[in-house]
């Protein structure tokens, strides 16, 4: 399973969650050290898990305010192209990922 637009335009794709909803999320031990963001804005002083699919490094989130769509440029130390690194990464309280919702149904170390 891949996520976006395939680069080889060989390859055929057929969406299988095309409405999927991306969640930002954080350890507990991760807002301990850095603090809570309560405005957008502010996801630019966090240090952000960053996905990388092909040769792109998904730096620009988007987010719905309402009827509107919001986007933001985001840095962080690490990024990666694998699913698992990215879902498992943020358990250590290393960086705010922003995840397919389905995703978290296997992050057990979110709090409840």
């Amino acid at each position: 399973m891949r996520y976006g637009e395939p680069e080889d335009s060989s390859l055929v794709a057929l969406p299988i969650a095309p409405h999927n909803r991306r969640v930002l999320c954080a350890a507990p031990s991760y807002l301990a050290r850095h603090g809570e963001p309560r405005h957008l804005e502010q996801l630019a002083q966090h240090n952000c898990l960053l996905y990388m699919l092909g040769s792109r490094v998904h730096d620009h989130w988007s987010f719905q305010d309402g009827k509107r769509e919001v986007g933001l440029t985001v840095s962080g130390d690490r990024f990666s192209d694998d699913a698992d690194v990215v879902r498992l990464w943020p358990s250590r309280g290393q960086a705010l990922p922003i995840n397919p919702g389905w995703m978290l149904l296997q992050m057990s170390w979110l709090a409840a």
